[in-house]
């Protein structure tokens, strides 16, 4: 938890664009290590290599596409029709737990918006699924 305030609190000025481009390099290595992560539900959770190769890793490049998208297109700032301005900045670390189905999804869909916001996060996979986590 400390390590990731001291990182928060170092990096809590990341602009937008600086966020999208940790996000594509992200994308990159997610897809770069796309066997890996396979590899890693296959040993873990019995899968089989086709569904986790096509299905559950393949979840995580998605997820990317799909936030790198929305945060291209979002605000800093936005007008409600009430008048009330809604402000979107970080405020924090993220505490994550995450169960061992669908492992990489369910860490991406909580780790990817969590970056793209600029907070920090501490991570903690299922214990029976701890190698998805790792990759």
């Amino acid at each position: 938890m400390a390590a990731a305030k001291q990182a928060f609190e170092a990096d809590m000025g990341a602009s937008k664009e600086e966020r999208l481009a940790r996000l594509r390099r992200l994308l990159d290595v997610s897809q770069r290590r796309l066997e890996d992560m396979a590899q890693a539900m296959v040993l873990e959770m019995g899968a089989p290599s086709s569904f986790a190769r096509e299905v559950q890793a393949d979840a995580a490049v998605g997820h990317l596409q799909g936030f790198i998208a929305a945060l291209q297109d979002q605000g800093a700032r936005e007008e409600l029709p009430n008048g009330d301005v809604l402000v979107r900045e970080p405020i924090g670390v993220c505490g994550l737990i995450t169960p061992w189905n669908w492992p990489i999804n369910q860490i991406a869909l909580k780790v990817i918006p969590a970056l793209a916001a600029g907070a920090t996060c501490v991570l903690k996979p299922s214990e029976h699924t701890p190698l998805s986590a790792a990759d």
